[in-house]
Parts: structure tokens; sequence; C-alpha cells
């Protein structure tokens, strides 16, 4: 099996994502410990379609060291262009799969209610992980993310501790901008921004089944169980999707002949 990862990327909807697999993520990641700071994303349809109305987001997205699928519309999308190898990579099983390494971990992000909750959990399934601590950030603006001096605060004292990985639970586009800053702040270190992951990693109950992840329908799952803070977003994101769909197919028709010249 192909472990190497690709470089190449594909443009879903302007946004510019890496034709990957969870399996190639995983060994570029445990491979490449000791390169300097980097970050990741992992934008899902929404993160897509507000990266399509900032120009910051965008920029943020594009200048990552991984800019990954998460979600089947970029998979389905990247098929199609004739890309096979590309399947969604989904933070909750990239972070699983690395609490099982001997790597060392930070979490921040979250309530600190959240953060027990993750604690407990992460200590009865990964007894033998190595995480090194976790941090509740105040909550800030966008702006102040920027220029905050407790951000800087935080990540001197991270970067003393020497992860390997550091999971970043804020939503978009704020985690994207602090992955950034915090990238020039530590000297080793990949962080991984997984926004609501750390819910789900905290309790699993709360995650959509399997089956349902597979057909595309885990927003589907989200919106039934938390119809009043996600219905709206999602139909937002399925409009979004819907109007974008002469887009999209102009899109796959443009990269498929662009593939097939030498």
């Amino acid at each position: 099996m192909k472990t190497e990862l690709s470089t190449q990327r594909f443009s879903f909807l302007g946004v510019p994502i890496n034709a990957t697999n969870t399996e190639e993520v995983l060994a570029s990641l445990t491979s490449a410990k000791d390169a300097p700071c980097s970050y990741i994303c992992f934008p899902d349809s929404f993160v897509i379609r507000a990266a399509s109305r900032d120009t910051r987001l965008l920029a943020l997205l594009t200048n990552s060291r991984m800019t990954l699928p998460d979600g089947k519309p970029s998979q389905w999308f990247a098929n199609c262009i004739g890309l096979k190898n590309v399947r969604t990579v989904s933070g909750f099983h990239v972070c699983k799969a690395l609490l099982a390494t001997p790597s060392t971990h930070y979490f921040y992000g979250g309530s600190p209610e959240l953060l027990r909750s993750l604690d407990a959990r992460l200590k009865e399934e990964f007894p033998h992980a190595c995480i090194l601590g976790m941090k509740s950030p105040p909550m800030l603006s966008e702006e102040e993310i920027i220029t905050h001096p407790i951000i800087e605060e935080d990540f001197n004292a991270i970067a003393s501790l020497k992860p390997d990985f550091i999971w970043i639970g804020i939503s978009s586009p704020k985690q994207d901008l602090l992955m950034q800053r915090a990238s020039r702040l530590l000297p080793r270190g990949t962080l991984l921004g997984i926004g609501g992951v750390f819910n789900y990693l905290a309790h699993p109950e709360l995650k959509s089944p399997e089956w349902m992840k597979r057909m595309g329908l885990r927003w589907l799952y989200r919106a039934i169980r938390e119809p009043r803070r996600l219905a709206g977003k999602y139909m937002g994101m399925l409009l979004f999707i819907t109007l974008n769909l002469p887009r999209i197919f102009a899109d796959i028709l443009r990269q498929r002949r662009l593939m097939k010249k030498p």
C-alpha cells in the first residue's frame, strides 16, 4: 500500500486541498516529527463556504502544510477528476491513531469542563498516551487572536514542553488564525486544527455512526441532534453546495482536461 504523502493539491470551490488519504497523512506525520513547526487544516464544507467569502481564511488554508479533504463533497470531487486515492481524512480518526503512538501531545481549546471530560476519557481509552498538557484558551475575537499577548505566553509555555502534536479545538477561522501565529512561536511540532472534534473525543456518543459518515450524512445526524444550533448552519451549507453545482461540474471537466495533459 502506498503511504508516501502526495504533495499534489486539487482546487475544490477555490480551496486547494491535498490529494491524499488517512494512511498517507499518518505516515507523513509520524516520520517528520522533528521538522520545523507547521499547521494542518481540516476544512469541511462549512469552512470551504466561509473561505469563498473570506480571503484571509482562504490564504490560511492555502499556506498550510496540509489542507485535508475533511468531508464527502471534497472526496467525491477529487474522485470525479481522477484522483482515486483521495478519501476523507477525519481529525477524529487522525487524533485517535496518533494517540496510540509514542508521540507527545498537547490540547489547546474547549472549555475547562470539556477538557476535564476529555482528559478523563483519553486516560481511559489511551492509558499509555503521552499527553503533556491541556488548556482552555480565553474567549478572544479574531483580531485579538492575532495580537493578544496571552497567545504568545501560552505558546511559549507549550514550546518549553516540546510536544510533537498540538491539537487546536476552536472554531474556524479563529483556529486557523491561531495556528498561523502559533507556528511562528513554536520551534517544532505540528498544529492540527480539529475544532469540534474535542467534543467527540470526550463524548463519543455524540458522534454520528460510521455508516452515516461513509454516506456523507454526518451533517444530517448533527442537525437532528442539535436542530436549534446546527440546522441553520447546515441548511446554509447545502444551499451553498447546490448553488455551486454548475461551477463544480465545470471544474470537474476543466481539471480532468488539465490532468490529461502531458
